[in-house]
């Protein structure tokens, strides 16, 4: 009622009435509250990100998806929590080559990190090489993951296709690096190792 009666049109005011719409649900709303914000300084990206949390939060994900993606196209994401948002968004919605850029990118770029994350990403990206028959890219992704994976998950899932192969000492190398990293079915490695 304050900002219908005054016609404060300050960014500020505009910013504490999405806040204001986003806590009372209606995120839509509070979205494009802070889309017609980022209209009028592209370079707010307190602006993008809030407009980007109020249309997730209505359930909007291809608008939030292409709020980010102009972000980062603009050079705005900087932190690996905001690219980690954008590639889960692309995984979600299966825009794997899109993930895949983000990803490489921002771990060149030393925005994502060596670590536990970048190797669930990575490995995302191994299961889906590997889902769509492309064995060699998934054994790629693996190994960029397994070194940094919390545990040897990765390293089985070469072991598994390169079993596949017929490759079976380089299947042992990898199914024993599983077993030495600590996997959740020890089973499935011992298994590769005793053929």
């Amino acid at each position: 009622r304050f900002l219908n009666e005054t016609k404060a049109d300050k960014p500020e005011y505009q910013q504490l009435r999405a806040q204001l719409l986003a806590n009372t649900g209606k995120g839509d709303e509070a979205a494009k509250t802070f889309e017609a914000q980022l209209a009028k300084n592209p370079n707010d990206k307190s602006a993008l990100l809030n407009a980007v949390s109020s249309y997730q939060a209505a359930g909007e994900d291809e608008k939030a998806t292409k709020l980010l993606e102009d972000g980062y196209n603009r050079g705005m994401l900087t932190e690996e929590k905001e690219l980690r948002v954008l590639y889960s968004n692309y995984l979600n919605a299966e825009r794997f080559k899109d993930a895949e850029k983000v990803i490489t990118e921002g771990a060149q770029k030393g925005i994502l990190k060596q670590g536990p994350d970048l190797a669930r990403a990575y490995s995302l990206l191994g299961q889906n090489a590997y889902y769509n028959g492309s064995d060699m890219d998934a054994i790629g992704w693996y190994e960029k993951a397994a070194p940094m994976s919390a545990d040897g998950e990765p390293y089985l899932n070469v072991a598994k296709i390169l079993r596949a192969q017929g490759k079976t000492a380089e299947a042992k190398t990898a199914a024993q690096k599983a077993l030495d990293k600590g996997i959740k079915k020890p089973q499935e490695a011992k298994e590769i190792l005793a053929d």
